[in-house]
Order: structure tokens, then sequence, then C-alpha cells
């Protein structure tokens, strides 16, 4: 039988009472009541749930600390600007190679407005709907400029395509049906596997929006698992549990750099990141499913 909530807001000040009589360490309570003043108490808590006592769920372990708890969310928003920097650029090349590929291929500029392109006709009435309104609502200038200049009814897909979410603009591709063209964009980003490649850009858009919405990333199962790839990996199996672990989905991100930017510095400064923050470093393995020798693990 579900319960009433009645849990009552409190202080700063009392909140910090409160995870002290629970077990938590201070250093430093100005800079605890100033932490939990601009992130707030809820947020910080997700951080530090992991380190209850799971015994009787009462209080933390030994040697939980504040500042330790606060470095985790430090990391936690240093990782996700990483993330979203390069989800970005794999994004952007997404996009290009869509707009480049496909209309090269079909020789028209206006072959996602064309229903006999897609597998699901009823996708492609959606999305134009779609479109059709944030084409209404945008303010960009090159919106704005082809609807004062030309009375075609959808501009050609190098402009229209900038403004679809990477969302849609995946449901797009996948409902596309020229294998042919939709394995050349794949295979430029690295991937022989039209499914393995869609799987695994779902899971990026689900990480960008984590990202982007400044959700907890640090210890969250990824709900949208990607397929499951060795990437050379001394032959490794993944579980499920193991595509639920961020670790995987890095590797996924490396995978698809490779392809589009050969030189890249993601696991470099994937690296350097871990080496900011060793209490998280320390962590890494149980928290986030990096194995402790992660760097020579990786075969991208």
């Amino acid at each position: 039988m579900k319960s009433q909530y009645d849990k009552k807001p409190i202080p700063v000040d009392e909140q910090i009472n409160l995870l002290e009589c629970k077990g938590m360490e201070f250093y430093d309570r100005a800079f605890a009541s100033h932490v939990l003043s601009i992130i707030g108490y809820y947020r910080f808590s997700g951080y530090a749930y992991p380190f209850r006592n799971k015994i009787d769920n009462s209080g933390f372990v030994d040697d939980t600390s504040f500042e330790k708890v606060y470095s985790i969310y430090e990391f936690d928003r240093s990782l996700k600007s990483l993330l979203f920097s390069y989800l970005g650029r794999i994004e952007i090349a997404f996009r290009t190679l869509i707009i480049d590929k496909f209309s090269v291929g079909t020789e028209t500029a206006l072959w996602y407005a064309d229903s006999d392109n897609f597998t699901n006709k009823v996708e492609c009435e959606e999305f134009l709907a779609n479109l059709q309104y944030d084409m209404e609502d945008s303010r960009e200038d090159f919106i704005q400029h082809f609807r004062d200049t030309y009375r075609d009814e959808f501009p050609p897909a190098w402009i229209a395509l900038q403004i679809v979410s990477f969302g849609a603009l995946i449901k797009l591709f996948r409902n596309f049906n020229n294998k042919d063209l939709q394995i050349q964009v794949a295979k430029n980003f690295g991937c022989d596997s039209l499914d393995r490649f869609i799987s695994w850009m779902n899971t990026l858009v689900y990480l960008r929006n984590i990202c982007s919405h400044h959700a907890r990333l640090w210890n969250r199962p990824i709900k949208k698992r990607p397929e499951a790839y060795n990437f050379g990996i001394r032959n490794k199996r993944w579980s499920q549990q193991d595509l639920a672990k961020l670790y995987y989905s890095v590797c996924v991100i490396g995978s698809l750099l490779k392809g589009i930017l050969p030189s890249n510095t993601f696991k470099k400064k994937l690296a350097n990141l871990f080496n900011v923050y060793p209490f998280v470093d320390s962590t890494k393995s149980k928290f986030l499913g990096f194995p402790k020798d992660w760097q020579t693990e990786f075969a991208w």
C-alpha cells in the first residue's frame, strides 16, 4: 500500500546536521553549506546514496566525507561536459553525412519529403508535420531567409535538417529505405552493421539528453543499452550488466570517433579527468564499469 509523502523542507544547516547524524564527515561546514545552497540537498544525495550502510541503510559507511561525495559530483559535471562536446561532433558528422550521402544518392535535395523513400510512410508524414512546425517556430536566419525568398513548401535537406533534433534525425535515418546509402553513412563511422549502428546512435541520444539536462550520469544504469560488440578487446563478451554501465557506452563513443576523427584526444582527456579526481578513479570500476587497465584495454 502506498504511503503519503510527509517529509518537510528543512534549511541548509539542518540538512548538514542530518547528514552528520547519519555518519557523514565534514571538514568545512561553511563550504558544505555553500555547496548545498547552490546544487541542492536532493541532487547531492543522489551521489551520496551508494555510500549508505547496506546493512540497515540508516547511515553512511566509514570514511564517507562530504568533500569526497562532492568530488564525485564535480567529476560527473566535468564528465558530462566532456561527453557532450564529443557527442556534438558525432551528431554534426552524422547530420552532414546523411545530408550528403542521401542527397547525392537520390539525386534530389528533397528526398526527405518524398514518402516513397521511406519504409513507414506514416512516420514520414509525422516527420514532415513536425518539421513544418519547427520551421514556423524557428528564429534561425537561414530558415527565415528561405521562407521570405522561396515559395517552396520545404527547403533543401542541407537547410531543413539543420533544425531537426538528433533523435528525430535518427528516426528519419532508420526509416529510410535505401540500405546501401545507410550503410555508407555507418561505414564512415567505422561500423559495418546497420542495426548495431542505429542501436549505438540511439544510446548516444540518451546520453546527450542526460548531459544537456544536467542529470546524474555517474553510477546511472544506461537504460538505452547499445548492442554489444567486442571492439577487439581481448574477445570480451559483454553481459547485459556490462552494457548497462557507462564504460561500454564510452567504448561506443570512442569507436565512432575513431571513424570520423582518427586523431581525437577523447581517451586522453578522459584519463586526465580521472587523474584530477583520485577518489573517483579508485571507485571507477564499481560505479562506472571501467576496468583498472581500461586505457590499455581500449582497442579503438
